[in-house]
């Protein structure tokens, strides 16, 4: 028997599908009347098998229901990532740079006051000294240099402009001394002999060292009962 729609054996009220060597599945009522049979029935499709769904809100599904996805928040991607930790560290750069001192002023810093002030008293010994004023060579002039390298270099501004005055006053070592008046360097170091608790155009004098005075034990003097006793 050929493969088609037949009256059902087992139900007379309907069509039973022959697929050419048994009977199958499928069934379709009769309708009232005079009525063709169905054409041949279509393929069988399995309904999809639903498996659970992993989750990432760590909620547990509803049962009966397949689990659902819970999306716990917008997340950064990659590139957002990466230009936010350059931000960052951009900022902790900026703000390590503004606190530390400059490079040159670690490695090279500016001269003590001390320094400052030994430099000048060679300076000024030299120059304003009646001994040494018939000795002038090319040494006044290098005590005039290295106290400008100084005093250019020193925290103070006022200090700093008298380094460049001095720097003005030579022009090397060749430089002869009748070109600079006594005058002239007392004015150009002024400050600095200010800062150095000197006077400007005079010999350095040495500050003596401020000593405490010993104590002294007083007694009390004697009286007439002291003595009769």
């Amino acid at each position: 028997m050929d493969a088609g729609w037949y009256d059902d054996p087992q139900d007379g009220s309907h069509y039973r599908y022959w697929d050419g060597t048994a009977w199958t599945g499928h069934r379709s009522p009769k309708a009232p009347g005079p009525a063709a049979p169905p054409g041949p029935p279509g393929p069988v499709v399995e309904p999809p098998t639903v498996g659970p769904v992993p989750t990432t809100g760590g909620t547990a599904g509803v049962e009966g229901e397949p689990d659902r996805v819970v999306k716990t928040g917008p997340t950064l991607s990659r590139r957002h990532a990466v230009i936010a930790g350059s931000v960052v560290a951009a900022l902790l750069a900026v703000a390590v740079i503004v606190r530390l001192p400059p490079v040159a002023r670690v490695l090279n810093p500016p001269p003590t006051r001390e320094e400052l002030c030994k430099s000048y008293g060679e300076f000024a010994t030299r120059w304003f000294s009646l001994s040494e004023r018939q000795n002038f060579d090319s040494t006044a002039f290098r005590r005039m240099r290295d106290l400008s390298k100084v005093a250019k270099r020193y925290d103070n501004d006022r200090v700093k402009a008298d380094g460049k005055a001095l720097d003005r006053l030579q022009d090397g070592d060749d430089k002869l001394i009748v070109s600079v008046s006594l005058g002239q360097a007392a004015g150009a170091s002024a400050n600095i002999a200010r800062e150095c608790g000197q006077r400007s155009g005079t010999v350095p004098v040495s500050r003596p060292a401020t000593t405490s005075r010993p104590a002294t034990s007083r007694t009390r003097p004697t009286t007439a009962a002291d003595v009769g006793d």
